[in-house]
């Protein structure tokens, strides 16, 4: 999920701060210390995450958009200058636009915002919600018993509860350190922000005999179950249980909570080569130790169950049913972000046995005895289906969701009308499509902007196309059955 860090480079972060071993340094370089200390622990667990740098003052700036590449970040907060007073709510608001122009309303993001402890003259009741998930956290960098820090600290938990109440998020945390401020103190108090809200998920996908150990990325949060009379907090289990395969075809495109990248795991008990030894190498024992997310299954040699699973499902177009937790469950599916690569993906179903409404009750899904169908199944249906298009095609019909969508139309229209008489079939067949879709909606006011495109049209085109153009604008003006259709038999 994407993160975004508000770094506060007001007057007040230039205070100094006098450490332990006597040496003075700012408040600034505690912040970017910390944040070099996030970006690292983003690097070793969380490669794929993306993260955005804003600075803030009473203004603010987007100093590096979201990227991947966490050195070009750590860079550029190496070249950050001092500003003036601190305002908390333009700071948030440049993040809500960040957002919403680069993610949309649906995604979850982490807001982190790094400050001094002063709010200033700073209020949470001119601060909207988040009109996407947001979950803000606060990190000061002041001591626990600052005064700033103790005024200010109920202004920052409305700030939190304000910015993701309304989102459905889970809440935020404020982070304080828990001695006297210090380089130590500090990179103590990120570590737990890290510990704590961006902790790798890792598993198990099983099917059958066969299993892989993999990880999720994005980490899956808890999901809040709402019920008539109660809620429920569902987290998913740490063993992904493939109950069968069904087609993508019969799947469609169900309703999903969140999408997660299925990222095969080194098996636990993998052999590793020894090293050999050369002249120049340092010791062993000067190479620090691997870290839990450095064991992604990168190696090509080794045999990986989640490899195998998803060239199946890719090859078959089919999809794996996963229990995710009690009457909870999800699809496992292959997902291609470009033509030439693709990757293993689980969908997130909503709870309940119901999730999706045309395959029945998941529990209930398996294989039938080709006994009990009979000669009579499948009925194939002889008669066109209402929702068919005119003709009894198997065409898609008009979905006009977006203003565009509508305009593509009567483009579509209008090039087929410069084209008479040649084209006169083609016409006729879009202005029933046009017109069918908007009876169907009760668009009164399309019908007749459609007809009155329609009349200008046939002023400035020859006479051999102006008959047909006015005829279609009567059409759609005055006949209301939408059986009528031209031309008129």
């Amino acid at each position: 999920m994407p993160i975004v860090i508000l770094l506060d480079v007001s007057l007040s972060m230039t205070r100094p701060v006098t450490q332990d071993n006597g040496r003075n340094t700012t408040r600034t370089s505690l912040s970017i210390n910390g944040i070099i200390t996030l970006l690292d622990h983003l690097a070793a667990h969380s490669r794929l995450e993306f993260v955005a740098l804003i600075v803030f003052s009473s203004l603010y700036e987007v100093v590096c958009s979201f990227t991947r590449e966490y050195d070009a970040i750590k860079q550029k907060l190496r070249l950050l200058e001092d500003f003036d007073k601190t305002c908390l709510e333009g700071a948030i608001k440049g993040a809500y636009h960040l957002v919403l122009s680069e993610w949309g309303h649906q995604t979850h993001t982490h807001i982190i915002m790094v400050t001094d402890g002063c709010a200033g003259t700073t209020t949470s009741t001119s601060l909207l919600p988040a009109a996407f998930p947001c979950t803000l956290h606060t990190v000061c960098i002041a001591s626990p018993n600052e005064p700033s820090l103790i005024t200010s600290t109920p202004i920052y938990r409305k700030l939190i509860e304000r910015v993701g109440g309304a989102s459905g998020a889970p809440p935020g945390t404020l982070y304080i350190p828990e001695q006297s401020l210090n380089t130590s103190t500090v990179n103590a108090m990120f570590r737990r922000l890290c510990n704590e809200q961006f902790a790798a998920w890792r598993g198990v996908i099983r099917c059958g005999a066969l299993e892989s150990r993999i990880t999720l990325a994005p980490s899956p949060l808890p999901h809040m179950y709402v019920t008539d009379f109660d809620s429920v907090r569902l987290t998913m289990t740490n063993t992904l249980e493939i109950c069968g395969f069904v087609a993508m075809q019969d799947i469609g495109s169900p309703m999903a909570l969140s999408r997660h990248l299925v990222l095969p795991l080194a098996p636990a008990t993998s052999p590793q080569a020894p090293k050999t030894p050369t002249p120049n190498s340092k010791s062993d024992s000067s190479e620090p130790p691997n870290t839990p997310e450095e064991d992604l299954c990168d190696n090509g040699k080794i045999a990986n169950f989640c490899v195998l699973l998803h060239g199946s499902l890719k090859v078959e177009n089919m999809a794996g049913l996963v229990q995710l937790g009690d009457d909870w469950y999800g699809f496992v599916h292959s997902w291609a972000d470009s033509k030439k690569k693709s990757n293993l993906m689980l969908s997130v179903l909503p709870p309940g046995d119901d999730a999706v409404p045309w395959l029945g009750p998941l529990s209930q899904l398996g294989l039938v005895d080709p006994a009990e169908i009979g000669e009579a199944f499948p009925v194939r249906v002889t008669e066109r289906r209402s929702y068919s298009i005119a003709g009894g095609g198997t065409g898609a019909g008009v979905a006009w969701v977006h203003p565009a969508g509508l305009q593509t139309d009567l483009h579509k229209l209008l090039r087929h009308a410069r084209k008479l008489p040649e084209k006169t079939h083609h016409f006729y067949k879009e202005v029933n499509r046009v017109r069918r879709a908007a009876l169907a909606l009760g668009w009164v006011e399309a019908l007749e902007a459609a007809a009155s495109v329609l009349e200008r049209e046939a002023t400035v085109l020859p006479p051999a196309a102006s008959v047909p153009l006015s005829l279609a604008a009567h059409h759609l003006r005055n006949t209301t059955d939408p059986k009528i259709q031209l031309p008129l038999t």
